[in-house]
């Protein structure tokens, strides 16, 4: 257990140089982007006591920074999605009408990276009209801090994960993110591997040689079969949670980024299965159990039913996933403690709710 990095930087720094000093650690893993940004932050102390696998500073930046990460990708030629920084109501109204609606509200980047020093209480607003936008940005831009506004792009969700050394790409696996939470755009919860697309690889490969990228990174494209095109949507510079499914693929990630910082080994990843699936069960009933009762967190899509999935369909899909050959994010059969407690947490808040309404049945 650490202090909050939210709350109380100086105390996580000094509680990871501890542990690190207890256990002899030789390589920290940042697995959010928030610890991510206060280990860089303190980077040059951490370092005298231990590895960090992590990109640049420089690096990081230039991903967390949405703006940046669509200026550089824009100059090598990779499609991003139309994006603006507004510093006014009126702004925002005009640039909005430029674009159409439905647009995106979004941070520039966490709030923890003293560059962007923005406090925004949002990390990602669907916005479906004008009154819906105007409302948004009065409960939540204060301070003349606004958000970035983007066009929507409509598509599936395909991503690459890829561990670089500078220009050299030690590992590329792609997946497309086949439900998210909520199930209209969110949080991945059920993956599949994919053969490596050469354009996807192309661009994955460029922009981060752009960057100088050494290290991890996810990133996440949108892909509009209409028009058979691919649009950026963010680098994550991190380890990700689709880091199992890369490993019940054959890629393993963690030991590349491993030999990579602890050893400067550069070992390769040239080949994994596709079509591979891996759920995070917990996450994935509440996202199937959300949309069958009508919740989807997105106004605008209510007039767009036909680019949505049937509840059938989707509850049909839910439970064969629960097939032996669909693996999981928590359970494992060679280290099966993590997922009973998963399970036990599921039937425990199952349990909970039945007894709840027997209760009110009973007039409790």
């Amino acid at each position: 257990m650490y202090p909050s990095q939210f709350k109380d930087k100086r105390g996580f720094i000094q509680s990871i140089i501890q542990a690190v000093q207890q256990h002899q650690i030789n390589l920290i893993f940042p697995a959010s982007e928030s610890t991510l940004v206060v280990l860089d932050e303190f980077r040059s102390e951490i370092e005298r006591h231990t590895r960090l696998a992590a990109p640049s500073s420089e690096a990081i930046e230039c991903a967390i920074d949405k703006v940046r990460t669509y200026d550089l990708a824009e100059k090598i030629g990779i499609p991003v999605p139309k994006t603006v920084c507004v510093h006014s109501v009126p702004e925002a109204v005009r640039a909005a009408k430029e674009i159409g609606y439905p647009v995106i509200l979004k941070r520039r980047g966490i709030c923890l990276y003293k560059k962007l020093r923005s406090n925004l209480d949002l990390k990602v607003a669907y916005i479906p009209s004008e009154g819906a936008l105007v409302a948004m940005l009065a409960q939540t831009s204060k301070d003349n801090d606004f958000p970035i506004m983007q066009e929507y792009c409509r598509g599936i969700g395909i991503c690459v994960s890829a561990v670089m050394d500078g220009n050299t790409p030690l590992c590329l696996f792609q997946y497309e993110r086949t439900r998210e939470n909520p199930i209209t755009g969110g949080v991945s919860t059920s993956r599949e591997s994919m053969p490596l697309h050469p354009k996807l690889r192309d661009h994955t490969v460029n922009l981060l040689r752009a960057m100088q990228y050494k290290g991890v990174a996810m990133v996440e494209f949108k892909y509009d079969s209409a028009r058979d095109r691919f649009t950026l949507m963010e680098v994550n510079p991190r380890i990700q949670t689709s880091t199992a499914l890369a490993l019940h693929a054959g890629a393993d990630i963690p030991y590349i980024i491993y030999s990579l910082f602890a050893h400067e080994r550069r070992i390769t990843a040239d080949s994994y299965r596709a079509g591979v699936k891996c759920t995070r069960l917990s996450l994935d009933l509440e996202t199937v159990e959300n949309y069958l009762r009508g919740v989807t967190q997105r106004a605008f899509l209510t007039g767009e039913r036909e680019h949505l999935p049937s509840r059938w369909s989707v509850a049909i899909d839910f439970l064969k996933d629960l097939r032996p050959s669909v693996r999981g994010d928590v359970m494992c059969v060679s280290d099966p403690l993590p997922g009973l407690v998963e399970s036990y947490a599921i039937l425990s808040t199952y349990a909970s709710r039945l007894a709840r309404r027997i209760g009110v049945r009973d007039g409790r």
